[in-house]
């Protein structure tokens, strides 16, 4: 309806309802898509946030993942040299010894539901299983390595514990107290602090144990004598030798000839005066000898 100036008529202009519904459906429509396209483009931004997360959590873990298998590689290697130093039997075998493994039933189930939790727990889920799990791996690497240097240390103490003949030969004086008039007619008897061990001259005389010379000279009654330090107290001598093979401060291993049989110094005939001493004390040579 318009409303005319002053006196003249009011005059009315009918709108169809046609129109009218068509052109509230024309602004519903394009209100209803400004809408849609907003919602869309909110959307978009969503996923693209959710997509930079997934990818950061992806790289997260896979940095995760990598660590776990360098660890892990680290532990084979360490099995590699528990299995060459115990000389282990096959993988097979010791499989079939030791038993075998796999997920137990709780740890399914765990994994199914760590698979269906919304985002937020499902992370902070998986951080706690690598989280352990690297845990787990140190701890075991440790113990390998524990274990390593246990079998090295006790390698190494065998290696320098006295376990061999000397020399090829026959016992013709044992250790301790024994009858000396045929060496010295001042005496009656003395104790005996070695093994005499009776053999050829120039017969090859061992060392009986991993060590280092510190001493390879002429020594009085001994005469020419080597001594050998073998670490954790035990030390060893070699005496009445006809010629020595070692200098002082050489290192030798277990079965390296370090002289030969002799009759010099004190002797009446050829043979080796043996000893081992433990921090030294003189203790019985045939304890030490397999």
């Amino acid at each position: 309806m318009l409303v005319p100036h002053d006196t003249a008529k009011v005059r009315q202009i009918r709108v169809p309802m046609l129109i009218v519904c068509v052109v509230a459906l024309i602004c519903t429509s394009t209100i209803g898509s400004a809408l849609l396209i907003l919602t869309k483009h909110v959307n978009y931004k969503v996923t693209l946030e959710t997509n930079k997360t997934l990818q950061e959590r992806t790289l997260y873990f896979a940095a995760e993942i990598n660590k776990t298998r360098d660890a892990i590689k680290n532990i084979g290697f360490l099995e590699d040299k528990l299995k060459k130093m115990l000389q282990l039997k096959s993988t097979k075998s010791m499989i079939e010894e030791v038993g075998s493994g796999g997920p137990t039933e709780k740890d399914q189930k765990f994994l199914s539901k760590l698979l269906h939790e919304d985002d937020g727990l499902a992370r902070d889920s998986m951080k706690k299983v690598v989280t352990e799990l690297q845990q787990e791996i140190k701890l075991r690497e440790q113990n390998f390595q524990e274990i390593q240097r246990f079998l090295e240390e006790q390698r190494s103490l065998l290696a320098a514990t006295p376990s061999i003949w000397p020399v090829r030969g026959w016992i013709t004086s044992g250790f301790g107290s024994r009858h000396l008039s045929r060496i010295n007619s001042e005496d009656d008897s003395e104790w005996h602090c070695g093994m005499d061990i009776a053999a050829d001259k120039g017969t090859p005389v061992k060392s009986v144990a991993d060590g280092v010379i510190v001493f390879a000279d002429y020594h009085g009654g001994y005469g020419k004598l080597v001594v050998i330090n073998h670490g954790y107290g035990y030390t060893t001598r070699y005496g009445h030798n006809t010629k020595i093979k070692v200098k002082t401060g050489e290192r030798v291993k277990r079965g390296d000839i370090i002289a030969y049989v002799g009759s010099t110094g004190n002797s009446t005939g050829p043979h080796l005066h043996y000893e081992v001493r433990k921090f030294g004390v003189p203790v019985n040579p045939i304890s030490y000898i397999k």
